[in-house]
């Protein structure tokens, strides 16, 4: 059953291969994270024409960072600072009714700067964040902090994010890349060959023809099944996307109608199956 969840969502600049969430700035600037069992939104009116957004959580949960000064807490709805920007979005999910979800907030002096909806896969994971990121001491060396975070994003799956690459820059810790190691080249490949996806700009730095393979097998994979779903389409059309050297705009609209109701599945294995010879040969 498709399910649509209205999500107040941090959106965070992150590379655009990212296939999950980075919550590392929000996580280290909130001072409370925690799961919220029931709750409200309310309105207070200041004046005639002011109003403050609250959201009322009755019931706290499981508390993953911080300690709540009460079972039931009251938050401002409103934005950390100009880096965290908070925005409604819509998102539809083809996941089953009973699977289970966690609402979770994330507070910084009394104000909500981050709500999401994670189900039970996604909540194990920002736990493990969560608790991983509070083991690097804000007081030690830079050049020991900047190690250890970069150890944090590889093992969490994720790629260093801009802001931290541009600090570093600045402190001449970074020259203009980052230097990764043999070994986390390795480990990072292992694991983008095993469909985290997002590791991509790292790993293409030293495996180009490798991460092609992966793309092609898994476009030869999708044209091989006999039903394709939606899910099919998008996706043969984002690994495309991801090896792709043509700037054609044909090629993109070609692309697009994989997702589109213009063509039968005919005309999109037709389509499919240009593409995939046009990847081969460039």
């Amino acid at each position: 059953m498709k399910i649509l969840r209205l999500i107040t969502i941090l959106l965070i600049s992150i590379n655009s291969y990212s296939q999950s969430i980075n919550f590392r700035q929000v996580i280290l600037k909130s001072e409370l994270i925690l799961v919220g069992n029931q709750f409200t939104q309310d309105t207070l009116f200041l004046n005639d024409y002011s109003k403050e957004l609250f959201i009322a959580i009755k019931k706290v949960g499981k508390v993953l960072k911080g300690k709540p000064t009460s079972n039931i807490l009251k938050v401002k709805k409103t934005i950390f600072d100009d880096n965290l920007k908070g925005k409604h979005i819509y998102i539809e999910d083809t996941k089953e009714i009973d699977k289970k979800y966690f609402d979770i907030f994330f507070i910084a002096e009394d104000n909500l700067i981050a709500y999401v909806v994670l189900d039970d896969d996604e909540y194990k994971r920002l736990k493990k964040q969560v608790k991983t990121l509070s083991k690097i001491e804000t007081n030690i060396a830079l050049k020991e902090r900047y190690n250890k975070t970069l150890k944090w994003f590889l093992e969490n799956n994720l790629v260093p994010d801009k802001d931290f690459v541009t600090f570093y820059k600045q402190q001449n810790i970074i020259v203009d890349k980052i230097q990764y190691s043999e070994k986390q080249y390795e480990e990072s490949l292992k694991k983008f060959e095993k469909g985290f996806e997002n590791l991509q700009p790292i790993v293409e730095q030293k495996y180009p023809d490798r991460v092609k393979k992966y793309y092609l097998n898994k476009m030869k994979k999708i044209i091989g099944k006999h039903h394709k779903e939606y899910n099919d389409y998008y996706q043969f059309g984002k690994a495309f996307n991801s090896i792709n050297k043509s700037e054609e705009e044909a090629i993109s609209i070609l692309r697009y109608s994989l997702t589109t109701h213009e063509y039968d599945e005919y005309d999109k294995e037709r389509i499919m199956e240009y593409l995939l010879k046009l990847v081969i040969e460039q």
